[in-house]
C-alpha cells in the first residue's frame, strides 16, 4: 500500500495490532476461539490436534484468516494479534477481534490485559539522499569528530533509534522508531520500523490512526536539518 505528499512516498510493507495479556494461566481454548471467529468471516489456517482428556487447546502462529486480516496467537506468551498491510482495515477487525474476546465464552468484561502494540514496517521514499541527511544530521554531534579522529575518515550516524527517556525496552509503555537507509537502495529511501505499546487502547489506536502524517512530519524535519 502507498501513500504520498507532495515530496515524500510512504509504502506500508506490514503492521500489526496485538493484544498482550495478564493472567496468570491463558484461559482461552483456541478451538472454542476458532469457532468464534468462524462465525465473524474467518477462515481457520491451523489444524488443532485432538483435544486431551483434561485441559485447553493450546496453539502458536496464525490461525485464521479473512480477507487480507491474519490472526496469530502465542498462547505461551499470552500474545493474540491481527496482521493487515491496510491501517484502516486491520484497525476495523482489530476492534472486531476484541468485541470477540470480551465474549463471556472467553475472556468476558473481566478481560485483562497488560498493553495494545503496534508494529509497523514501512519504506520511506523521498526526493533527498537519506545517506546524505544523516550525514548532516551528523554533523552537529561532538562524538562523530572524535570518531574521525579514531578511524581517520569521515563518519556518520546510519540510523536513528527514537525511544521514551530513560525507560527500560521492555516497558508496558513504551515506544521505538527506527530510520536507517534501506539497505538496497540507500539513496533513495528509508527503511522504518516502528513499535508503540500502551495500556490504554485508545492512546494505540490514535497513533495508529495518525502513524502515516507523524512518520512524513518526522522525515521532512529530518531532512530540513
Amino acid at each position: 500500500m502507498n501513500i504520498s505528499t507532495e515530496s515524500i512516498n510512504i509504502d506500508i510493507i506490514g503492521t500489526r495490532l496485538s493484544i498482550r495479556f495478564s493472567h496468570v494461566i491463558f484461559p482461552l481454548d483456541v478451538r472454542e476461539f476458532s469457532e468464534g471467529l468462524l462465525k465473524i468471516g474467518y477462515t481457520p489456517l491451523a489444524q488443532f490436534p485432538p483435544l486431551p482428556t483434561m485441559g485447553k487447546g493450546i496453539a502458536t502462529g496464525r490461525i485464521a484468516i479473512k480477507g487480507n486480516s491474519v490472526i496469530d496467537i502465542n498462547c505461551d506468551r499470552q500474545f493474540i494479534g491481527i496482521q493487515n498491510q491496510n491501517i484502516e482495515n486491520l484497525i476495523t477487525d482489530f476492534n472486531e477481534l476484541f468485541i470477540l474476546l470480551k465474549d463471556k465464552r472467553f475472556f468476558g468484561e473481566s478481560i485483562h490485559h497488560r498493553f495494545i502494540e503496534f508494529q509497523g514496517h514501512f519504506e520511506c521514499w523521498s526526493k533527498k539522499n537519506p545517506l546524505a541527511t544523516l550525514k548532516k544530521v551528523s554533523s552537529a554531534l561532538e562524538i562523530m569528530k572524535t570518531s574521525e579522529k579514531i578511524f581517520d575518515s569521515p563518519s556518520a550516524l546510519h540510523h536513528l533509534r527514537i525511544v521514551p527517556a530513560e525507560k527500560p525496552i521492555d516497558s508496558d509503555d513504551f515506544y521505538e522508531l527506527i530510520i536507517e537507509p534501506n539497505i538496497t537502495r540507500p539513496t533513495r529511501s528509508y527503511e522504518i520500523a516502528m513499535v508503540f505499546r500502551n495500556h490504554e487502547m485508545n492512546k494505540t489506536i490514535s497513533t495508529v490512526e495518525n502513524v502515516i502524517p507523524n512518520i512524513t512530519q518526522i522525515i521532512h524535519e529530518l531532512e530540513a536539518k
